[in-house]
């Protein structure tokens, strides 16, 4: 059980985080947000899978106190095709303590308006499937964020974070 254990301790372990973005430049054609993968474990991991999507759910009219537009309560992760970034088939590795950069989704700049102007609310999601390199196991991460534009004279932080309005099946940590 012990040499069980120790195996256990040393996989790959990946969290992926939703990056916060500059304001676009004037006549930009698309937002690009960057989701970052980071493997905390002492391992590679072996991906598999990784699908990211950005939601963009309309405001309740009338909302009291800005309540944001709700998700489903199941994450859909074939949703969008157009707008899911699905990148599978490759021979993609994970280095302990390294990040991986290059998974993006985007959104149109008509849309970040509505987010700005909280018609909108604008989540990203998604499920990273991979293996561990020391038993050959498969896990999953499951992460979502909400981006959170504060009312003016609160001193509140602007950008993505996690939220009680996103349901628990978007999390996963297998």
């Amino acid at each position: 059980m012990q040499a069980a254990a120790q195996m256990d301790s040393e996989r790959a372990w990946l969290t992926a985080e939703v990056a916060n973005f500059e304001e676009p430049a004037p006549k930009s054609n698309m937002i690009w947000i960057e989701v970052p993968i980071m493997n905390y474990g002492k391992t590679p991991a072996l991906i598999k899978r990784i699908t990211a999507i950005p939601a963009l759910i309309d405001v309740p009219p009338r909302s009291i106190a800005n309540t944001p537009g709700k998700l489903p309560p199941y994450p859909d992760y074939s949703s969008d095709s157009e707008r899911t970034m699905n990148l599978s088939g490759f021979d993609l590795i994970i280095a302990p303590n390294q990040t991986h950069r290059d998974t993006h989704v985007f959104i149109w700049p008509l849309e970040w308006e509505e987010v700005k102007s909280k018609y909108k609310t604008l989540y990203v999601y998604g499920l990273i499937e991979y293996m561990d390199t020391v038993k050959g196991e498969r896990h999953e991460t499951g992460f979502c964020r909400i981006y959170a534009i504060p009312e003016p004279n609160y001193n509140e932080p602007t950008g993505f974070m996690f939220s009680p309005f996103i349901p628990d099946t978007y999390f996963r940590a297998t």
